[in-house]
């Protein structure tokens, strides 16, 4: 009988119709975590005058979730490589709909608040990178870059959808607001436990050997020929895992620059997401003008994705992320350099988040690409986690900056991004067109 790798069995079975039904059951969640997320600088707004908080406590708000996100990332992170893809994207899904509605309780005050920002960050941050692991993992190498990159997609129609949700609501019903938007996510959770395969390349490390099997000969709609399925050739690597992130192999030539870019990027989205609509406000830009401007950006985060869909599998990724870091960096801080010229100025805001979307979707596939399965979620988190501080200090350091400039935090974005370029030229390791390492 014809004898498998788990690699081999996946480029066999090619594309299938479970990779439409997974892209489907996928693009709910990016859409709901997305609605999630993005409704809070609408609510953030006027926050201070509701509940009587001083800026320095409305930036701890917005800083709660990033902290949220650092400390999904590591925990989520690890636990996927310990118990599985599966539960813990369901798992997510089911904690980021039970803290967004903490939020939405009257009686809790800032305490309860601070908890549920930092419970959805945590969840729904563990979710997204999960899910991305997930399909590097199903998906044969020659589409892989495109599964990954179009999931991006969904995110901007979550902000199209929060947009259209959140004039619904006056800023007194801010909470009714957290509660419509965080349900959905008891409906999502057991959807995706019913409807997703637990990876097989997770099963074939876990010793579970037959499930890897049954996973692969399901996810090929049974077209694969009877094989058995081998044993990973590889030698093990580190059991604990992160130490071999930051080893010889990896530390500088893949995780340091990954590091830095990912550092980079959160602290400029982050600021920009939370500072913008201030921004224009400062402007004199109308509410009308201000809530196009958030359509134009999520249209413009759409073209991105189905640009990358484009070239994502044909191009160098160290490439793709150096170029568009700099593009990023240079469309922000033009778009902060003639502030009385509203049309450059949205324009531009417009274009940089262009860029910015396909860098996050280009490190989302490199994440999940260049470590060995037995590592790979963990690694991902150790490489997003921490870096998730530059978000924190962007949220906190951001509120500082607008008093003494409203241009100054963008100018700053700008000029980390042309950073994060720089750091993604000094990537050594691709896995553009090639098959994935299961073992170190």
């Amino acid at each position: 009988m014809l004898e498998l790798d788990v690699s081999s069995a996946i480029e066999r079975a090619g594309i299938t119709f479970y990779h439409v039904q997974a892209m489907v059951v996928a693009s709910t969640m990016w859409i709901y975590i997305s609605v999630v997320v993005t409704a809070e600088p609408f609510f953030l707004q006027g926050l201070d005058k509701r509940m009587q908080l001083t800026d320095w406590e409305v930036g701890i708000v917005a800083a709660s979730r990033g902290v949220g996100c650092m400390f999904g990332n590591l925990i989520i992170g690890r636990l996927a490589d310990i118990i599985g893809r599966i539960p813990c994207i369901a798992g997510g899904l089911a904690f980021t709909a039970a803290f967004t509605l903490l939020g939405g309780i009257k009686a809790g005050g800032l305490p309860l608040l601070l908890l549920s920002r930092f419970g959805v960050g945590l969840a729904g941050a563990g979710v997204l990178m999960t899910i991305s692991t997930l399909f590097a993992e199903i998906c044969p190498s020659a589409s892989r870059g495109r599964f990954v990159a179009l999931m991006h997609i969904f995110w901007p129609a979550g902000i199209v959808l929060c947009v259209w949700l959140v004039p619904q609501y006056s800023e007194d019903e801010w909470r009714e607001l957290m509660l419509i938007s965080g349900a959905p996510g008891f409906v999502l959770a057991p959807l995706a436990y019913c409807l997703l395969h637990e990876s097989p390349r997770y099963l074939l490390l876990s010793g579970q050997k037959e499930r890897a099997k049954s996973v692969l000969m399901s996810i090929s709609k049974y077209t694969l020929e009877p094989f058995t399925l081998a044993e990973p050739t590889e030698e093990k690597g580190d059991p604990a895992g992160w130490r071999s992130v930051f080893g010889a192999e990896y530390g500088m030539v893949v995780t340091a620059p990954l590091m830095v870019c990912f550092f980079a990027l959160n602290y400029a989205s982050t600021g920009t997401f939370l500072w913008l609509n201030e921004y224009m406000l400062t402007l004199d830009f109308s509410e009308a003008e201000i809530q196009h401007e958030y359509n134009l950006i999520a249209v413009a985060q759409a073209l991105a994705v189905l640009v990358a869909v484009l070239f994502i599998d044909h191009v160098e990724r160290r490439r793709t992320l150096g170029i568009t870091f700099v593009l990023a960096g240079a469309s922000m801080i033009a778009a902060v350099s003639q502030p009385e010229e509203h049309g450059a100025v949205a324009m531009l805001f417009v274009l940089a988040c262009f860029w910015e979307e396909i860098i996050w979707l280009t490190l989302y596939i490199v994440a999940g690409e260049v470590y060995p399965s037995v590592i790979r979620n963990t690694a991902s988190g150790l490489l997003m986690g921490p870096n998730r501080i530059g978000g924190v200090i962007s949220s906190i350091l951001g509120q500082r900056l607008m008093q003494e400039d409203p241009a100054l935090p963008f100018a700053l974005h700008g000029a980390l991004l042309i950073a994060g370029g720089a750091a993604a030229f000094m990537l050594r390791t691709d896995k553009t067109g090639k098959e994935l390492t299961d073992q170190m």
